[in-house]
């Protein structure tokens, strides 16, 4: 019969409170519920955004959807739209809207609002922060930027949120596609790029410091890409 040397015992039971001190501490950690830019007053949040540089980033994501149409919405969906990222040029039904909202698809097929003439900085489609949407009972004429205007148009607000929302695109178009593949390191940018958006002020002091870092490169394991410091417009 085996039996544990003192030494081995202690040891054990030492770990065992360690850990279990490890866990009450993790418990009683309770996780921020409002985006950190919100309601800071004092110092800014710090910010740093790590991407996997590891060989299993360029492995692809495939993705498929069957949606062809806003008019196919269920009749169950329900969209928030913050009252601040509502979109103008709507018209109550069933007037129809004269003038088209402008939009573009990003090369990861990311939908984004045009909110200047020239579209040099469209905001991406959606609730978030600094984000765009329509509003839910107005009409609304789309058409991709200098392209064609979306079949079927005009559609509902509400139609609209939940095309733009569920189905998948390719730049070029605002017509959905059945299917798409993209490279984990593309989306994982597209997420970054998203997050930084979102936190962007567009006018004003920076709301948030932020840096960028890679891990697990082949060469270095890891290196600091920018330090931290503020998100300014």
């Amino acid at each position: 019969m085996k039996t544990f040397r003192p030494n081995i015992a202690r040891q054990l039971l030492l770990t065992g409170y360690l850990v279990s001190i490890g866990i009450s501490a993790a418990q009683a950690v309770t996780p921020a519920q409002v985006p950190l830019y919100v309601g800071v007053t004092a110092a800014k949040p710090n910010i740093m955004l790590m991407v996997d540089s590891s060989g299993s980033m360029n492995g692809l994501v495939t993705m498929s959807s069957t949606i062809t149409s806003p008019s196919e919405m269920p009749s169950d969906f329900s969209y928030s739209c913050p009252a601040s990222n509502e979109l103008g040029n709507g018209t109550t039904p069933p007037a129809i809207p004269t003038k088209p909202i402008q939009m573009t698809i990003s090369p990861t097929g990311t939908v984004q609002v045009c909110i200047t003439t020239d579209c040099k900085k469209p905001a991406t489609f959606g609730s978030r922060s600094n984000g765009r949407c329509f509003t839910n009972t107005k009409n609304y004429t789309v058409s991709y930027y200098n392209g064609s205007t979306l079949a079927g148009s005009p559609y509902t607000g509400l139609q609209l949120n939940w095309y733009f929302s569920k189905a998948l695109f390719q730049s070029g178009s605002l017509a959905s596609v059945k299917s798409t593949s993209l490279s984990r390191t593309t989306i994982a940018k597209q997420a970054a790029t998203d997050l930084v958006l979102s936190l962007t002020p567009s006018s004003g002091s920076a709301k948030v410091r932020m840096g960028l870092a890679r891990y697990y490169d082949s060469e270095d394991a890891g290196a600091l890409l920018s330090e931290i410091k503020d998100l300014d417009a």
